[in-house]
């Protein structure tokens, strides 16, 4: 049996451990070697990066029902994988943290703001969503008008669900 192929891209004879699997080729191997194909990929990352971020704006509403329909089917087994991650990573769940506190402090001013008020009971947090209606999920304080000192508390109380999608209408907007 022959232990090498020749590489249809860089033309270069080459070991058969140097292509990688195709179980659809006569050889069982790739036509291009290992090395083409990684310096394709590189090549077509961007092109596939814009492809994808033109095809979510396009198709916006069809890619959020998927990705909601996902969800849902998938929302036990991704909450389990979620806290066993959380419980494994303690150290790079805290420092995310503090990355994104420190990224944007005007977030977490207004944030601690809306629980202070909360908590002295200046400030009334719901029972359910101001959009959807939904009870018995979390409720959180969306700040509509931004995060200037000004607004720090007029927010809109909403569900998980309807919070991030007003953050994806809000970002696809500035796009």
């Amino acid at each position: 049996m022959n232990e090498s192929k020749k590489c249809s891209a860089c033309r270069e004879e080459k070991p058969l451990i140097a292509f990688y699997r195709d179980k659809s080729r006569t050889d069982g191997r790739q036509r291009t070697c290992k090395s083409c194909e990684r310096l394709r990929n590189v090549r077509n990352r961007e092109r596939t990066r814009e492809y994808n971020k033109q095809y979510r704006l396009d198709n916006y509403e069809r890619v959020i029902a998927r990705e909601r329909e996902y969800y849902e089917e998938n929302k036990d087994a991704r909450t389990k994988a979620n806290k066993q991650w959380l419980k494994e990573n303690p150290e790079r769940q805290r420092a995310y943290r503090e990355k994104s506190r420190k990224k944007y402090p005007h977030k977490v001013a207004a944030n601690t703001h809306v629980n202070n008020a909360v908590r002295l009971g200046r400030l009334e947090k719901p029972d359910s969503c101001s959009l959807c209606g939904t009870t018995g999920a979390r409720i959180e304080g969306h700040h509509h008008r931004g995060y200037a000192r000004e607004h720090w508390l007029d927010v809109q109380w909403l569900c998980t669900q309807c919070h991030a999608d007003a953050h994806r209408d809000t970002a696809s907007r500035k796009t």
